[in-house]
């Protein structure tokens, strides 16, 4: 990625961060953002479309470069693959939710990080995998909305025997 963009949104990121501090992501406007970053109005619209998109973004992008983490770091066994996840999802959602305090998680991020910790190998039927996506992405959001301060490992054997269960059946 060009340089220049990097540093734009470098800034971007860090204006909201420091919005977020005074009010909610809701009550930014664009014109406010910008002018703290001293970015262009046409320039954000470049790349987002609400001040929302850009705290949306950083944390994607922490959630992407925890999956490359974890391909290259984590064993092969399922419960530490889940612990990994598990361990990144709530440091990065709690470092979320100081810099942005409106913040919420996808469903849709989740369940994609799920999707990719599965080898064709472990799980052959895609509509199973899916099944097990989506309620793993639904248990891991209410956990980290409801209960954040339970322990990884508890939720990551939650997730191991879920899934466990549906693939045995």
């Amino acid at each position: 990625m060009d340089t220049r963009i990097v540093k734009t949104k470098a800034k971007l990121i860090e204006a909201l961060s420091a919005l977020t501090r005074e009010k909610s992501v809701e009550d930014i406007s664009v014109s406010e953002l910008c002018k703290k970053a001293g970015v262009n109005r046409t320039t954000f619209y470049k790349y987002y479309k609400l001040p929302s998109d850009v705290g949306k973004e950083s944390f994607d992008r922490h959630m992407e470069e925890m999956m490359e983490k974890m391909h290259h770091t984590v064993p092969g066994g399922m419960y530490e693959t889940l612990l990994f996840c598990c361990r990144e999802y709530q440091k990065n959602y709690l470092i979320a939710k100081q810099v942005f305090p409106g913040f919420q998680v996808s469903s849709e991020m989740i369940q994609n990080l799920y999707l990719n910790l599965w080898r064709p190998d472990m799980i052959r039927d895609i509509d199973r995998l899916y099944f097990i996506a989506g309620g793993a992405s639904a248990v891991v959001r209410h956990w980290l909305e409801q209960e954040p301060e339970e322990a990884p490992e508890t939720v990551a054997k939650k997730l191991g025997r879920m899934t466990q269960a549906v693939l045995k059946s």
